[in-house]
């Protein structure tokens, strides 16, 4: 049987504004669904440049971080071998402690979104949220540590292929297809 390669490529503009230099621990998991059926989660490991599972995937999943001026730029490409729909989850650890921080994620998050109305998310509720990045005015999600001084924003940079997010009815996983 024949399959058609689609590749997907995401990039994110880890800028870390400050004149002192840290460091951000990255991880990864993907997650697949075939439709009808919950998502399978798989926690991802380096290797030689390349994202890989315990067991083998129907992706590759390729991971280049660059330095361009003062920023790092994460590009992730994932290569599908047969017809997949999967979910990348990458989470960028800075080390910072969450009450000495202001967060920015444009159209959604503001500060601690304390002023906001009590039913919406915020800090009064919980400290730990989970949204999807269209919800966002832009790509763009930040945090500023205002006792290090250090700064971290994380940026969606749009690719030239028109990606869709699949969204079930009532309730599930939103997963890439």
């Amino acid at each position: 049987m024949h399959h058609h390669l689609k590749t997907l490529f995401l990039a994110l503009l880890l800028a870390m504004g400050t004149h002192k230099a840290f460091s951000v621990e990255l991880s990864y998991q993907v997650m697949l669904k075939n439709p009808g059926n919950p998502a399978v989660t798989y926690r991802l490991h380096r290797s030689n440049g390349s994202l890989t599972a315990q067991q083998p995937l129907p992706l590759r999943i390729q991971e280049k971080l660059v330095k361009e001026g003062d920023d790092d730029c994460l590009t992730i490409t994932l290569t599908a071998s047969e017809r997949v729909f999967f979910n990348l989850g990458v989470m960028a650890n800075s080390g910072f402690a969450t009450d000495g921080c202001e967060f920015y994620m444009p159209g959604f998050w503001y500060h601690k979104n304390l002023r906001s109305p009590q039913q919406a998310p915020s800090f009064h509720t919980s400290k730990s949220w989970n949204f999807r990045e269209d919800r966002l005015s832009a790509p763009l999600s930040g945090v500023f540590d205002s006792q290090s001084g250090h700064a971290l924003t994380v940026m969606r940079v749009l690719d030239s292929e028109q990606t869709d997010a699949l969204l079930t009815h009532q309730e599930g996983e939103v997963i890439l297809g």
